[in-house]
């Protein structure tokens, strides 16, 4: 369908422009790429725009990689970086749950902070033995209350993230 569209639209000598390549007419005609993964608009230029959808961003880039003389070990990492793109990151999810009051924001930034030092091969530094030791209890809560609110527990629990291990209520419902 919005190659039918293009094509009522479009001459050789237009460009579609979109945010990182500008595409010409005989990438238009891939239907398989964009039927139904944008909307086409006429800019003040009089130039046609494509405007296509995160994902379908990601495909185009895809198909495109296989057109360039690129080596088959960096095709596939390309492809791979761009596959772990169309996943909602972890980071994402937390920060979704904390905006919705269901995670506190001191445990969501702690597991950011562990997670980058662990992901990226962080030395542990012995005279930061103790500030480590109290991201991995807050981190430890933060796993708890997810648990929580998959199984929709409310109740005591110890929170390891507090001195002293305190017990509290929680009370946070995800319904």
């Amino acid at each position: 369908m919005l190659s039918q569209n293009l094509s009522e639209f479009f001459d050789t000598s237009l460009h579609l422009n979109c945010p990182q390549i500008s595409l010409r007419k005989e990438l238009i005609n891939s239907q398989e790429i964009y039927q139904g993964s944008g909307s086409i608009t006429r800019t003040s230029e009089g130039q046609l725009e494509l405007k296509l959808s995160y994902f379908s961003e990601i495909s185009l880039i895809q198909n495109e990689i296989y057109r360039l003389p690129l080596s088959n070990s960096f095709r596939d990492r390309l492809t791979g970086c761009l596959n772990s793109m169309k996943s909602v990151r972890a980071k994402d999810r937390l920060r979704n749950l904390m905006d919705k009051g269901l995670l506190d924001k001191k445990l969501v930034d702690a597991w950011n902070k562990v997670r980058n030092k662990t992901a990226h091969g962080y030395v542990l530094e012995p005279e930061k033995f103790v500030e480590n030791q109290k991201l991995s209890n807050q981190v430890t809560v933060l796993f708890n209350h997810l648990v929580f609110l998959a199984i929709g527990y409310l109740g005591k629990y110890t929170d390891y993230s507090e001195d002293g291990w305190i017990k509290k209520d929680y009370n946070r419902n995800s319904n």
